[in-house]
């Protein structure tokens, strides 16, 4: 294998993320095959099983079926608005266990799984992988808390490398319409009534196609550790509101008349060690939201590179 991913097993294949990392997984040059409940929606993956990952015997089944020597652990509870305070956070912490602990059984040589930027306590620090302190407060951080120090463990018992990926502020296609970027295109284009947010607070937003290249990253090189994949760069929520505006030709100011206190004012990590392997994000902001805006049928006439054509081509 030449200490590098060939045969993926990517859970969570049809969610938000697993799509755009079975692309770049297979543009990598490696066999993915994908599982969940539900087959993703384009063909993405070489290979798809239909398994739920909560019953121990369709793991076991998985795991023999699948013969991957890299696992890539997405799936988890993660219905918007609901994820943070849902009871299932501690099934998914013990089937994500149970899962890595049958995956090391077989011969499995390396592991990543994805936290989030939840994990770190918000007071206005840059999240710093080599801080020991974690938030507690709600069932999601205590469960991915112990998810990850559980597989860590396991994987230096069996000789294996981990790497836990921790994703922070994500847009880009597929997403749930009830995020902030759709939420905001939507509102701009009047197709929902405008809403009060946290305008001046600053976030660290990355493209999805930029967080699938970093995870990507982190499988094909067997990095082990803990690794921000986030821009580096936070910006504040009124300047994602004034360039998804002036991409569509809408008035920003219903969006930003009345804003709601920033609370806590800055989210923002650092993402030196994803950097290390060699990756950068490539999809800056206004090219990102122009391909949000495709996505959603919105005109992006105002976002043109040379010669009138959009900068980058982006699902």
């Amino acid at each position: 294998m030449n200490g590098t991913a060939t045969r993926v097993l990517l859970t969570g294949a049809a969610g938000f993320v697993g799509r755009h990392l079975a692309e770049a997984l297979r543009a990598a040059g490696c066999t993915v095959i994908g599982a969940g409940r539900s087959a993703p929606r384009a063909n993405s993956c070489d290979e798809f099983i239909c398994c739920d990952l909560l019953a121990p015997a369709a793991r076991s089944r998985l795991i023999e079926r699948a013969g991957a020597d890299t696992l890539a652990h997405l799936a988890w509870c993660t219905e918007h608005g609901r994820y943070r305070d849902d009871p299932a956070n501690e099934r998914w912490q013990a089937a994500s266990v149970a899962l890595v602990e049958q995956y090391l059984a077989a011969g499995g040589r390396h592991v990543v799984a994805t936290g989030s930027c939840a994990e770190y306590i918000w007071d206005e620090r840059e999240c710093d992988e080599a801080d020991p302190d974690c938030s507690l407060a709600r069932p999601y951080e205590r469960a991915k808390h112990g998810t990850r120090a559980a597989l860590a463990m396991h994987c230096a018992r069996a000789g294996a490398t981990f790497a836990w990926a921790r994703l922070f502020f994500l847009y880009g296609a597929g997403e749930d319409e009830r995020r902030l970027v759709p939420a905001v295109m939507d509102a701009l284009a009047w197709r929902r009534a405008p809403f009060a947010l946290q305008a001046e607070a600053q976030r660290d937003y990355l493209h999805v196609a930029d967080v699938a290249s970093g995870l990507a990253a982190l499988a094909c090189s067997r990095a082990a550790g803990t690794f921000n994949v986030c821009s580096g760069a936070p910006v504040a929520l009124r300047e994602i509101v004034r360039v998804a505006a002036c991409l569509i030709d809408a008035d920003p100011a219903p969006l930003l008349v009345q804003p709601l206190p920033a609370q806590p004012r800055r989210i923002a990590g650092r993402n030196a060690r994803l950097r290390a392997l060699g990756w950068a994000p490539r999809v800056n902001l206004a090219c990102g939201l122009a391909a949000c805006a495709r996505t959603r049928g919105l005109p992006d006439s105002q976002f043109r590179g040379p010669g009138g054509r959009p900068e980058m081509n982006l699902p």
